[in-house]
């Protein structure tokens, strides 16, 4: 971990003498010309801006994100720089250190990284996205308690008196905005890039920050149509008829045993179940029959599959329905809630035992995912996309992302995340990881 009170103290410094003239209205205009085409696109004007911004909690890292370009920027005929003036009349006493700190800032331009491993409260391994090379370790106590592996992001290494550290002005991403800032980077290519990378990388976060802002939630539709709710119905198994539902179900057409010996089967739409999507799953649990499936109109088709061939093996119950965009809105509402067992009225036994609920939940939503079309792997199968090299690529975009995601929830929940490492090797892909 690397003490910094130098470094924030030539930042401090810094500021303080750009408040002399020129540098008031060159900041002024440097402003307007990073953030006036998003401000036309929004109708808004540059308090407006900051405002939203703030709103929105991102307001210190687009602010410092800002100051750094500016720092970095030369102005005018004379290519004025605030950096190479204030480290002429000041730098004497700043340390060494602090002096090749803001000399990185003015000679490393932003680039998008990706995260490729984190150890807790010591370093980062991030990748370039953009140019390529090597993983650099960066030592960081912050930024390792907070990034998780495959998060994106913009901004600057720089490494004064070769310790290798971010500097302040940090734009975090998704991996969605990091594919439009690949994109954009192949159409600019070479100096062209160079001259605007940190203007077209802010504006970039900027108008995906403001369109996520006033787009509504997303409504969910799976694959005939549906709007999406997560059913689930627990039929009663009758006494001593354990043996005879396992019977039926094997003999009921479209379901289908899942390997392993488990108790578990999928409701296919279609005889090959590579090419055709699971409707639903029922698994024997205790002395019940748990079906669910993600819709309404699901959940009343394979009720009457399942009590046409059950008969009097199983008494009917009521079926409970969630809505999924619902249970993400209060999981986040609840996210500064602590998630220690003894808080929330569980024993460790208790919460060990939910955890492995959680788990074997995953494993079998996952597992049915591989053979599923997925509109991210343009509506394809996970299986079918390994196929190709196009799809592969794809492949581990879309696998990242759920990583990515599992390994978010499991840090803000405080619980160990979901190890995905089985489903890279399944896929053939691992090494790609």
């Amino acid at each position: 971990m690397t003490s910094r009170p130098d470094l924030d103290a030539v930042v401090s410094h810094i500021t303080t003498y750009a408040r002399r003239e020129p540098w008031p209205s060159l900041r002024h205009g440097h402003l307007v010309a990073f953030l006036e085409p998003v401000l036309d696109e929004y109708g808004l004007d540059l308090e407006g801006v900051f405002h939203e911004v703030h709103r929105l909690g991102h307001l210190a890292s687009m602010a410092g994100f800002l100051d750094e370009s500016f720092l970095s920027r030369e102005h005018g005929a004379d290519r004025l720089n605030l950096i190479d003036d204030y480290l002429r009349r000041r730098g004497w006493h700043e340390t060494p250190r602090a002096c090749e700190y803001l000399q990185g800032i003015r000679n490393t331009p932003p680039t998008l990284f990706e995260v490729q491993d984190v150890a807790f409260g010591e370093w980062v391994d991030v990748r370039d996205r953009l140019a390529g090379g090597p993983v650099q370790r960066v030592g960081e106590y912050s930024a390792s308690q907070t990034l998780q592996r495959w998060d994106c992001l913009v901004g600057r290494i720089v490494a004064p008196r070769g310790q290798r550290m971010f500097t302040g002005g940090v734009l975090s991403l998704t991996r969605d905005m990091a594919t439009k800032i690949e994109e954009q980077y192949r159409r600019f290519g070479g100096a062209g890039w160079a001259s605007a990378a940190d203007r077209t990388l802010l504006q970039i976060w900027l108008r995906a920050l403001l369109d996520a802002a006033g787009r509504p939630p997303p409504e969910l539709h799976n694959t005939d149509g549906d709007p999406v709710l997560l059913a689930r119905t627990r039929l009663r198994v009758a006494s001593g008829a354990m043996e005879e539902v396992v019977r039926s179900l094997d003999r009921l057409d479209g379901w289908q045993r899942e390997p392993g010996g488990l108790q578990e089967w999928a409701w296919w739409s279609g005889r090959n179940a590579q090419s055709s999507t699971v409707r639903g799953m029922a698994r024997l649990e205790g002395g019940t029959l748990v079906v669910e499936t993600n819709s309404r109109r699901r959940m009343e088709r394979a009720l009457v599959d399942l009590t046409a061939a059950l008969g009097s093996l199983v008494t009917s119950a009521p079926t409970s329905y969630a809505d999924p965009m619902r249970a993400v809105l209060e999981e986040s509402e609840r996210a500064d809630v602590s998630e220690d067992p003894a808080r929330n009225g569980l024993s460790s036994e208790e919460s060990a035992a939910m955890a492995e609920v959680v788990r074997r939940a995953k494993d079998m939503h996952y597992r049915r995912a591989l053979g599923e079309p997925i509109p991210m792997l343009g509506n394809r199968s996970p299986r079918q996309c390994r196929r190709s090299k196009l799809g592969r690529a794809l492949l581990v975009d879309w696998l990242k992302e759920i990583e990515n995601r599992e390994l978010r929830d499991a840090a803000r929940g405080g619980t160990a995340p979901y190890d995905m490492s089985w489903m890279w090797q399944e896929l053939g892909i691992d090494r790609e990881r």
